[in-house]
């Protein structure tokens, strides 16, 4: 038998680890040098200073942050985000028609989902309006 990758006949379980990517963002920070107790600046100087952070590529759930209910079938409504549980993992949204909507994180796909169904629609965070 032929010890290759193309020719193995070894079958197992196809594993798919999704990462999310951390894309670098620039901040400027401004240091003031000689400031007094009360926090005025008594003038000596200020430096502006540029930093690169990581950041997540994609909106973080927050309450209050917008975001789009994709309904089985096509239709499309606004909606909000009412409550963040287990850590960003089940959130509550309100939509338009003012229906609220439980969506869990589905792990395999990393998107939000219906809690309890399959074919239940979907949610998308976007980003700050």
């Amino acid at each position: 038998m032929r010890l290759s990758v193309s020719g193995s006949r070894e079958a197992g379980p196809i594993v798919a680890t999704i990462f999310v990517r951390r894309i670098e963002r620039k901040v400027s920070v401004v240091v003031v040098v000689g400031a007094r107790a009360s926090g005025v600046a008594d003038g000596r100087w200020a430096r502006s200073i540029d930093l690169t952070v990581l950041g997540p590529s994609r909106p973080v759930p927050r309450v209050g942050a917008p975001a789009r209910i994709a309904h089985f079938g096509g239709g499309f409504e606004r909606g909000v985000v009412l409550a963040v549980h287990e850590r960003g993992r089940r959130l509550q949204v309100r939509g338009e028609g003012g229906e609220v909507l439980e969506f869990v994180l589905n792990p395999a796909t990393a998107r939000f989902v219906a809690a309890g169904s399959a074919q239940g629609p979907r949610l998308e965070l976007l980003g700050e309006s």
